[in-house]
This record gives C-alpha cells, sequence and structure tokens, in this order.
C-alpha cells in the first residue's frame, strides 16, 4: 500500500507509526503494516497478500503467525486511532 499523502498532510498526525515502511523517495512511503485503533476494536493491516499462497510461500506463513500472535499478545496496543472513514480512505 503507497501511502497517498504527503508527509506534511498525513491525516493521522505524528501518531502514525508504520509497523514496516520502505522509502519510495522523499515524498512518498511504502506502509506495508501498521496498527490502527479504529472505533472501539483494534487492526492490523498489512498491504501485501499474506493468505492465498501460505502453502507456498513459507515467510508469508512465518509473518501470518507472528501478527496472529502479536494481535493476541498484551503488547498489541496501537496509539494511533482513527475512524473507520479515515481507514478507507486509506485502503483505496
Amino acid at each position: 500500500m503507497i501511502a497517498r499523502h504527503h508527509p506534511k498532510n498525513d491525516p493521522w498526525g505524528q501518531q502514525h507509526q508504520p509497523a514496516k515502511t520502505l522509502l519510495t523517495g522523499n515524498i512518498y512511503s511504502l506502509v506495508l503494516i501498521f496498527e490502527p485503533k479504529v472505533g472501539n476494536g483494534k487492526v492490523i493491516v498489512a498491504g501485501v497478500d499474506l493468505t492465498s499462497r501460505m502453502d507456498r510461500i513459507p515467510e508469508s506463513s512465518q509473518l501470518f503467525y507472528s501478527l496472529s500472535q502479536h494481535m493476541e499478545s498484551e503488547d498489541f496496543n496501537p496509539e494511533a486511532r482513527v475512524s473507520a472513514d479515515e481507514l478507507k480512505s486509506m485502503l483505496r
């Protein structure tokens, strides 16, 4: 998923801290995984398909497993908070 916003116009403000990011230049970054609170819940969003080829790509399976374990741990407490509409707009 490519962050479509210039960092100066980040809709989540300074609290937006992606778990994994690849820089693509001076303006945009490629966000691989991020975890916000949404409404009364919390989610992990991955910008890559982790499930369709887990049987053929062991790294995908391991990352999915690790994220699942993280979500079940007490450490899973995202600081960023977004509305459902904000999240939908970031995923388009």
